[in-house]
């Protein structure tokens, strides 16, 4: 055991003490040299605290941009007594909310178990590890020390937010929002392709019915059949193209382009699905990610996992080879053999740079030869986030957002004739008050 520096200058305090004492047969300094011996003895048998052990509790693993997450630490000490000090380390885009990741307590002789909470929320979407937590320990007599770190990894993972249209009570506003033509049709000849289970409903056929899963459901304590829900001819389908490129990344740390988008995306896929549309999703101008279309709870599952890798905030590391997406019009033409029978509408989520974009508009056009038209204009929605206040400080900056936003607008005149355009400003509302505002009157 290697003896700290304090217990040989107190040995030594004690030694001279007791030699002044009997040169001088002075019975204080004798009685006064027990003091450092006693101290010396008692730290000595008290060592550092030690056998710390953590256990970390996340109240969710999955959460959007936004939600409060709340954390428990357990903490178990073994041995030793003084002071200790924890630390639950966050990733960046982490902030403490609600109490304190920090924590100081005094370990007397015996064991001790320790638990604090403290609430966190994230603001960048992405897939999270948080894997140590820090200790330190501090003997209470001595200046003695020791460090360490504590294995204890917990993923999160962050999506996008999602819009709120549930609580829209107007039927003829949402009514109003663009949708694929002909997707009210809800009849037709079922596919192949399996959507989902469900409870059985009045109607049904009852070759649907699954047998396997109606008896887990009957020993469960259910009392109706499940029945096998397969996708119907004739389902209209939108189709997501999202600019990945590095003008989305515009903005601050905390809150860019690109996360703004991705709450966007998160938001209309899960409208439209649950308007029993068939649901694809893709990238251009960056990273490559595709989903195939597809319907139901599962295929919005597919959608924001993709969406969560698309940030390259979150901690967990990247796959090495990354395949890449050209321009608009090249990630439309790659899929036109999707188009033959149906007539989709086009949802595009991009920034405009400031200038008069070419690339923009061929991948308009191109999309404009498979989409419908309707009151003149083509089934393209373009969601064009223009929020300069992104990455604004001062009023100054906040003036000159302004003049951009307006060039933007000049610009932009010819593309909005020919779609349906959405100007969004996250820092002046939500996306869904934008697309309320701007697309009902279309």
């Amino acid at each position: 055991m290697l003896v700290p520096q304090t217990v040989y200058n107190l040995i030594r305090t004690f030694f001279f003490l007791l030699l002044l004492g009997i040169l001088f047969a002075n019975v204080i300094f004798v009685l006064l040299s027990v003091i450092p011996l006693l101290v010396a003895i008692i730290g000595s048998y008290s060592p550092l605290p030690s056998g710390i052990k953590v256990k970390r509790n996340c109240s969710v693993k999955r959460a959007s941009t936004g939600d409060l997450i709340h954390v428990t630490l357990e903490i178990w000490i073994e041995k030793g007594m003084g002071i200790v000090f924890i630390a639950d380390e966050l990733p960046g885009n982490f902030k403490v909310t609600e109490g304190s990741n920090f924590k100081v307590f005094w370990k007397g002789g015996e064991e001790r178990k320790e638990t604090f909470t403290y609430s966190m929320q994230c603001t960048i979407s992405g897939t999270y590890r948080m894997e140590k937590v820090q200790w330190e320990s501090r003997h209470f007599l001595y200046r003695q020390m020791a460090h360490g770190k504590e294995h204890c990894e917990t993923v999160i993972e962050i999506h996008p937010e999602a819009m709120e249209i549930q609580k829209i009570r107007n039927a003829s506003t949402l009514a109003r929002i663009p949708m694929p033509r002909g997707s009210e049709t809800r009849v037709g000849m079922p596919t192949l392709e399996f959507k989902e289970m469900r409870l059985y409903n009045y109607g049904d056929s009852f070759r649907g019915i699954n047998w396997k899963a109606t008896a887990r459901n009957i020993y469960r304590g259910g009392h109706w059949p499940i029945i096998n829900e397969y996708d119907k001819e004739g389902k209209k389908e939108v189709w997501f193209y999202m600019d990945v490129s590095q003008d989305m990344e515009f903005g601050r740390s905390v809150r860019n382009a690109l996360e703004c988008g991705l709450e966007a995306v998160n938001g209309l896929t899960e409208y439209y699905l649950k308007q029993n549309c068939s649901v694809s999703f893709c990238t251009y101008n960056g990273k490559a990610a595709f989903v195939a279309p597809g319907t139901g709870q599962r295929q919005h599952y597919r959608i924001i996992k993709e969406l969560v890798q698309l940030n390259g905030e979150g901690t967990c590391p990247p796959d090495e080879q990354q395949e890449s997406m050209g321009s608009l019009e090249e990630a439309v033409a790659e899929h036109k053999s999707y188009f033959t029978r149906v007539k989709p509408l086009f949802v595009i989520v991009t920034r405009q740079n400031g200038k008069e974009d070419e690339e923009l508009a061929e991948g308009i056009r191109e999309a404009g030869k498979y989409a419908s038209i309707q009151k003149g204009r083509l089934q393209v929605l373009v969601i064009n986030i223009s929020g300069y206040d992104l990455a604004v400080s001062t009023e100054v900056d906040k003036a000159a957002a302004g003049l951009l936003e307006v060039r933007d607008e000049i610009l932009s005149r010819s593309l909005k004739g020919k779609c349906i355009w959405i100007d969004w400003n996250p820092e002046k509302g939500s996306f869904l008050n934008a697309l309320l505002t701007q697309a009902v009157g279309i």
